[in-house]
């Protein structure tokens, strides 16, 4: 249920989506999660098997957590210098570089962007922050030592899972938007709400619109109702003074 849930929210937190992102998210989580939750669960914790779910699940929607996060920071920035800094890409193309060549400072700084908050995170681990796992840990019964041991290790296993996800993702929607022929292809970029979101308003929208209607049809309803007994009113005071009074 992670990657089902998951995936969809990477799509849908970013601004701008190009084609083929489902597919590409899905290989840069499958690709960096698994092996990396599988190396650090058997060789770095010493489970075994690896496999206990008690255990691997909760590791696994940590990396996943993480990753998420790196991956739409990459790719929403990629997206957006190659929409606003189209020009200085295609004078790069224009003077032989490859897309690879007049794409590697935004990468590289869409890379940057996506690992900061961890790199920051693991400066002031066990000194000034002390994370919610090796908090877990330490009031359960485990030793300092352990619970210090098991939070580096994860945070070594997040860093790693966000760096290779960010990576895969980035170049393949650099690959995607630039093209084999190098050119700028801003087609390639939707820009509009993912098809989700706009389904919901849409739905959101008409069931507004049905409850408008029926509220003005019961206040029509009403009225004509009020109007009719002020009718009868009437016609019973004229005919109570001596008047006569046909009812239509």
């Amino acid at each position: 249920m992670l990657f089902p849930y998951g995936i969809p929210a990477v799509i849908n937190k970013s601004k701008r989506r190009h084609q083929y992102m489902f597919p590409s998210v899905l290989i840069g989580m499958l690709g960096s999660t698994i092996p990396i939750s599988i190396i650090g669960t058997r060789f770095a914790m010493s489970v075994d098997p690896f496999w206990t779910p008690i255990q691997y699940i909760p590791i696994l929607g940590m990396l996943c957590g993480n990753t998420i996060s790196g991956i739409v920071v990459s790719v929403s920035y990629v997206l957006k210098e190659l929409q606003e800094n189209r020009d200085k890409v295609e004078v790069y193309l224009a003077f032989g570089a490859t897309r690879m060549e007049a794409c590697k400072p935004m990468a590289r700084e869409a890379l940057i962007l996506a690992l900061t908050p961890l790199i920051n995170q693991m400066s002031v681990l066990g000194i000034i922050a002390i994370p919610g796992m090796m908090t877990g840990a330490i009031l359960g019964g485990s030793s300092v030592q352990r619970a210090a041991k098991l939070q580096m290790i994860i945070m070594f296993m997040i860093s790693a899972s966000t760096a290779l996800a960010s990576i895969c993702t980035t170049f393949f929607a650099i690959g995607v938007v630039v093209d084999g022929e190098h050119r700028v292809r801003p087609d390639r970029v939707d820009e509009q709400k993912h098809i989700v979101w706009r389904a919901r308003e849409w739905l959101v929208n008409r069931v507004i619109y049905r409850v408008k209607r029926g509220f003005l049809f019961l206040r029509g309803l009403a009225g004509r109702n009020t109007n009719i007994q002020r009718r009868d009113q009437f016609a019973e005071g004229l005919t109570s003074v001596g008047f006569p009074h046909r009812h239509v």
